[in-house]
């Protein structure tokens, strides 16, 4: 079989981090764009004036539809974990766990935009804007690399699953323990407006937590597939209810 030599060389000229960074941006600007649309199941969360009134409720009211997410998402993971280590390999669970991941960056990033927009309009341009997340998605991936020791993705050294797990579980303690600062900002309505306050950092922090989640799934996913990260599997950045197929965002074409 005669090799693509260009695009090998393609690949080894574009850092792990970079080909990383590139994808997640991509799959959070298609996810945004996605739940826009009218008919999506998702696009009454882009309703700005109900979304506030929502999220100005105690965490455990049914009413705060954010905080209803926050736990519905949390109440799944562990179940989605436990899939996962039991075959890693499998392109379905691996792919699912991360998606979970990348979902609760794209909510917590829904968050801010409710406290930083000035109307429905600002919102939505916010919203569909790909380079104003609260979190750096190089910065965080170029750390979370170095945190792993994972020397380029490419040397095929598996990464310990339990350092995955650690970092899942701190991200859903964290953002448990903040949810209801966030809640009591938002009822407070001082952070409404404005583009740097206590609101939008907690909404902020919280994306850069659920990262480090992401990058890890797909550092682990690569150790397993030969370094590969042309073989690590996302799901189509939809809901979960419309069933969404396996994408690998990484490869170079």
């Amino acid at each position: 079989m005669e090799i693509d030599t260009q695009s090998v060389e393609h690949k080894e000229l574009q850092p792990p981090e970079e080909r990383i960074a590139i994808g997640l941006t991509g799959w959070l600007a298609e996810e945004a764009a996605i739940s826009s649309r009218e008919n999506d199941r998702n696009s009454y969360l882009d309703d700005l004036i109900t979304m506030r009134q929502k999220l100005s409720l105690p965490p455990d009211n049914p009413d705060n539809w954010s905080a209803q997410k926050v736990y519905s998402h949390h109440d799944r993971l562990p179940f989605w974990f436990e899939a996962f280590t039991l075959d890693p390999t499998n392109d379905a669970q691996s792919a699912k766990l991360l998606f979970a991941f990348l979902m609760r960056v794209a909510g917590t990033y829904k968050v801010q935009c409710y406290f930083q927009a000035t109307d429905q309009d600002d919102f939505m341009r916010r919203k569909l804007e790909p380079n104003i997340y609260g979190a750096d998605i190089r910065i965080v991936t170029n750390e979370r690399l170095s945190k792993v020791n994972f020397g380029g993705v490419y040397n095929q050294q598996p990464m310990d699953i339990g350092a995955l797990s650690d970092t899942m579980r701190a991200a859903i303690v964290q953002e448990k323990e903040d949810l209801p600062l966030l809640c009591e900002r938002a009822r407070l309505g001082q952070d409404f407006g404005l583009e740097d306050s206590p609101g939008a950092h907690l909404a902020a922090a919280a994306q850069t937590t659920w990262l480090k989640c992401a990058v890890d799934a797909i550092v682990y996913a690569a150790s397993i597939r030969n370094g590969d990260l042309d073989e690590v599997p996302f799901l189509e950045p939809r809901s979960i209810s419309d069933e969404p197929q396996i994408i690998h965002p990484l490869t170079i074409r």
